[in-house]
C-alpha cells in the first residue's frame, strides 16, 4: 500500500515548478559534493525531498495545487 502512494506520488502531478526545484537541487548536491560544502549539500537533499515528494514546506501549505476545470470549482 505505501509502495503504491510512493510511485503514485513520485510519477504524477509534474509541472514546472516541481521540475526546477528537482533540478535546481540536483544541481546543488552535485557541485556541494564537488566543493565539500555539507551544509548546502544537506539543504539540496532537502529540496531534493521536497521536489520529489511535491512538498514545498513544512505543514505542506506551500505545494502546487492540482489544476480544476472550471466546472469542477463551480
Amino acid at each position: 500500500m505505501i509502495r503504491k502512494y510512493l510511485k503514485k506520488q513520485l510519477l504524477t502531478r509534474w509541472n514546472l515548478a516541481r521540475v526546477l526545484r528537482l533540478l535546481i537541487s540536483s544541481t546543488v548536491i552535485y557541485l556541494s559534493f564537488e566543493e565539500r560544502n555539507w551544509l548546502f549539500f544537506m539543504l539540496g537533499i532537502i529540496t531534493l525531498y521536497q521536489a520529489l515528494s511535491n512538498t514545498g514546506c513544512t505543514a505542506g501549505a506551500c505545494a502546487i495545487p492540482n489544476r480544476t476545470s472550471r466546472k469542477q470549482r463551480l
